[in-house]
């Protein structure tokens, strides 16, 4: 999670966090050594938000986790049922914006 020359505002608009939510997360995380807020080399007023290695760690044991479980979670369904469930979930999260939303991640 580092995200170079982009401000609490850019970060908190991908994640659908707004800036106080969003500075309560990353107090929290930083406290439990997932990331440090270190000041932005291009912009002083700036803080890049980095992920440490135990929240490296702890990201990819988590996405390993969820992978697991959605293959499990979908086993029973066909291909093409696969297929059509991510479409329909897709257009339930995203709505008129569900072409423009990310093409993979956890259940897509």
């Amino acid at each position: 999670m580092s995200r170079s020359n982009s401000g609490p505002d850019a970060l908190g608009k991908d994640l659908g966090l707004d800036k106080t939510t969003l500075t309560a997360v990353l107090d929290r995380l930083e406290g439990a050594g997932l990331v440090v807020r270190r000041p932005s080399a291009s912009d002083r007023r700036t803080r890049v938000c980095e992920a440490t290695e135990s929240g490296r760690d702890l990201a990819d044991r988590a996405a390993k986790e969820i992978a697991l479980t959605e293959r499990e979670l979908l086993a029973a369904l066909k291909p093409q049922e696969r297929r059509l469930l991510v479409t329909l979930l897709r257009e339930l999260a995203f709505g008129p914006f569900a072409d423009a939303a990310p093409v993979s991640g956890s259940c897509i």
